[in-house]
């Protein structure tokens, strides 16, 4: 059985309902699979991390069509929507802050299949 996301039933992890997205307008859900990462320590680079607790990530980025599902249903607007913009990559390797860059305006063309972009991490707990 096809899912939403392409992936079959039996690669989805089953969430608790506040993981879940309703859009009610669509009558449609999504349910993301997750990634169990227990406690330990990993190097990235040439930093060193320890996790002192069991956690959870999404096996996939969230879309940006995903997003705009989460953003219509609730009304929410980023914080570069609220605030002084995004950072953009520009073509010479330096970062421009951007009044009107967000998540909607990256300043590079996307569809709606793309990792959603310039949100923050209290975007992202929303």
């Amino acid at each position: 059985m096809k899912t939403s996301f392409g992936k079959s039933e039996n690669d989805k992890v089953i969430l608790p309902e506040f993981i879940r997205i309703i859009h009610p307008k669509r009558e449609k859900s999504f349910t993301f699979s997750m990634i169990k990462l227990p406690k330990g320590e990993f190097t990235f680079g040439e930093a060193h991390y320890k996790i002192d607790y069991d956690l959870e990530i999404g096996k996939y980025p969230v879309t940006v069509g995903e997003f705009a599902y989460f953003i219509e249903d609730t009304g929410y607007k980023t914080e570069a929507e609220r605030g002084k913009g995004a950072y953009i990559w520009k073509k010479n390797g330096v970062f421009e802050l951007k009044k009107d860059a967000s998540w909607r305006n990256p300043y590079f063309e996307q569809t709606s299949e793309h990792p959603v972009v310039c949100v923050t991490l209290k975007d992202i707990k929303k």
